[in-house]
């Protein structure tokens, strides 16, 4: 949000609506002019750009990544995201543990990890921020494709070209390959 922050004076008109929700917001009905996607879109007449990779680890404060793995409790992923691959490989890696938190939000995720809640799959660009999570040394799962799409209509739209064009330089200006 802060790279979108020179919108506002260089465009004092344009209003920004940001929606983070789990399902996939229709361009084609109109519901939205530019998305940020986690899987790989399948609107045929958009323009698709992708936009970079995001790498996630598990995090949690030391006291909980000091405990023995067969004792970890897990942060996890509401069941309105259980199509997500990130769903599906937490939902692997923590058989037969606890998962005593969901939320599906990424940001209300790491805030639980950081009151010692558990151990969440995080953004590593994210977690990184926080001076209270600790990466685990476990293994990774893959990172997941972030992909910018535009409604066909709206692509010589200045307002949408300076939005869009502000997201790609968040993934292209990043020096952490965590993105």
């Amino acid at each position: 949000i802060p790279h979108l922050a020179f919108i506002g004076e260089a465009h004092p008109d344009l209003r920004l609506v940001f929606v983070a929700e789990t399902k996939i917001t229709s361009l084609e009905q109109g519901h939205a002019d530019i998305a940020v996607r986690l899987t790989e879109p399948t609107f045929q007449q958009g323009v698709v750009r992708k936009l970079g990779d995001i790498s996630y680890s598990l995090f949690g404060t030391l006291q909980n990544i000091n405990r023995p793995r067969n004792e970890w409790r897990f942060i996890g992923f509401d069941q309105a995201m259980k199509h997500l691959p990130l769903y599906k490989w937490l939902d692997e890696f923590a058989v037969g543990r606890p998962c005593d938190f969901v939320s599906n939000d990424i940001h209300v995720q790491k805030a639980a990890a950081e009151a010692g809640l558990g151990i969440a799959l995080l953004p590593d660009r994210i977690a990184n921020q926080s001076v209270n999570l600790v990466r685990a040394n476990t293994r990774k799962p893959k990172p997941q494709t972030a992909w910018l799409v535009i409604h066909p209509d709206m692509r010589h739209s200045e307002a949408v070209r300076v939005v869009a064009d502000a997201i790609v330089s968040v993934f292209a200006d990043s020096d952490d390959p965590g993105r």
